[in-house]
Parts: C-alpha cells; structure tokens; sequence
C-alpha cells in the first residue's frame, strides 16, 4: 500500500494533502468552537510531509494553521481578548510546523540508516544485501526491456596468505586497494559489492560478453601490476554470466550461484583466470 502511494504523482499527493486540510477545517467549524480538531491536522501534515518532502510538509502545516483560525473566527466563539485568539494560533500554529520538521528528521535518519545497512563497514562498498536488490533491477530490466548485463563473482587469490605474513590489518589495507582498483574500471552506472570475505559481486548493465571480457582484463592488470609493486602474490579469479537473450533464472540466488561456481572453476584451474558463460 505504501509503495503504491510513493508512486503516485509528487502533485496529486500534494493536492491530496491540501483538500485534507480544508476538509478537516470544515469539519471543525460545523462542530463549532466546543469539539477540538487539532489532532486531525498532523494526518494531512504526516502525509504531505513524509510523501511530498520537507517544504510541502512545512506548506501543510501553516496552512493547518490558518484552516483552524478561520474556523475557530467563523464559529462565532467570543474571546474576552483578541490576543488570546492571537496566542491559540501562533500555538496551534508552533506545533503543526514542529510536527513537520521532527518528521523530517525522522525520515532523513531512517534513510541514512537505511543506506548504512547497504553499505561494507571496511571497503565503504555495497554490501550482499545491495547486491541483491540491485540484481533483481536488473532481471526486471532484461524481462521488460531486454537490456543485456552481467554478473560477475571474484575472488582475491591467496589472500590468506597475505594476511598470515603480513597480519590483518594489513590484510585490511590490500582488500581495500583491491576494491578501489575494481571500482576504478567500472563505470558509475555498475554495480560493485564485497560479497563477504575476500569475494566481491559485479553488475555490469547494458554490457556485452565482450565489453565484459575487455573490463575483467583491465582490472587483471591493474593488480598484477599493483602486486608486482608490493611483492605480493594476489590476482583475481573471474566468473562471469552474461545475459544477452535469455535469463537462465528470475532468482538472483540462483544467478549469483552460478557466478560463483564458475569463479570456484577458475580456483581449481589455476586461478588469475576468467571463465564466462553467454545465454
């Protein structure tokens, strides 16, 4: 239900939330001065401003506000001073805006949670989490469109034996050069996630087989030359699926699988190597 209102057009959920307000101000000058309305105000506020963004929410508050002053005036309630009508507004008024602006912040904290929880703590890499969701993009893509991609699983080679010589903090530091180096040959419309480990998961949209193999080759190099320069023993194994006229699978479960088995192919094969299916 909710995904469904996040679609609709940013104007009708605006004009959504204003007829809210006048409604509601009408309702409360039919119950007159005696019955209170101001709870119902932070509906229309909640909505405008969690669905159509700060600004719309702080426009639906003031005019809450005004909405209860002009009934509050039309009901015909007599103040034994004008600026106690003054002071109910402005306070009515103070809380409608507050509203507002808590929810805001609330929001914005959730979405930065939201995008901490897709993010690898040591890389600054997607996490699995991200892949996932990013791959199911993808599918739904390819099914509507038939826009071509790859996924493709790495693997660091013999990094355990960098961080048994050299320690894990160490370790720490390699694994990071080596997601910037992937990262570095990619461009910013694919995707690259730590998969867990020293295994790292691509998605390269709107990418032949070869364009792949052109792009896997380049970041085979740039670690040979980087592991030249540290005296490291550390290459990369590929497994790569390319899916340029058929999906083999809608399950990213079941497409990631075989990126990985063709990866584990490369390890048993002499590994620094790439292995690629085409469908």
């Amino acid at each position: 239900m909710f995904e469904g209102i996040e679609k609709l057009p940013s104007p009708l959920k605006t004009l959504t939330s204003v007829l809210a307000v006048f409604v509601i101000g009408y309702l409360d000058y039919l119950t007159g001065y005696e019955v209170c309305f101001t709870l119902l105000y932070l509906f229309p506020i909640f909505y405008a401003g969690w669905y159509s963004g700060k600004i719309v929410g702080y426009i639906v508050a003031v005019l809450s506000g005004f909405a209860w002053l002009t009934s509050d005036l039309s009901s015909g309630h007599i103040y034994s001073h004008s600026f106690i009508i003054i002071w109910n507004f402005s306070m009515r008024l103070g809380v409608f805006i507050l509203f507002a602006y808590f929810l805001y912040k609330i929001k914005t904290l959730i979405s930065i949670e939201k995008e901490l929880s897709r993010i690898d703590y040591l890389t600054g890499l997607k996490n699995s989490r991200s892949f996932y969701e990013n791959l199911e993009v993808a599918i739904e893509n390819f099914k509507r469109f038939k826009r071509p991609f790859t996924v493709v699983y790495i693997d660091v080679d013999d990094f355990k034996t960098v961080n048994d010589t050299f320690g894990h903090l160490y370790g720490d530091g390699a694994l990071k050069s080596v997601a910037n180096i992937i990262s570095e040959s990619l461009r910013s419309t694919d995707v690259i996630a730590r998969m867990g480990g020293d295994e790292f998961g691509l998605i390269l949209f709107e990418t032949s087989s070869k364009q792949t193999e052109e792009v896997l080759k380049r970041m085979m190099e740039k670690i040979a030359f980087i592991a030249k320069e540290e005296k490291l023993r550390v290459s990369l194994s590929f497994g790569a699926v390319c899916f340029e006229n058929f999906l083999v699978s809608e399950d990213p479960s079941e497409i990631i699988k075989t990126a990985d088995d063709l990866m584990y192919c490369v390890k048993k094969n002499g590994k620094n190597q790439i292995k690629a299916v085409v469908y």
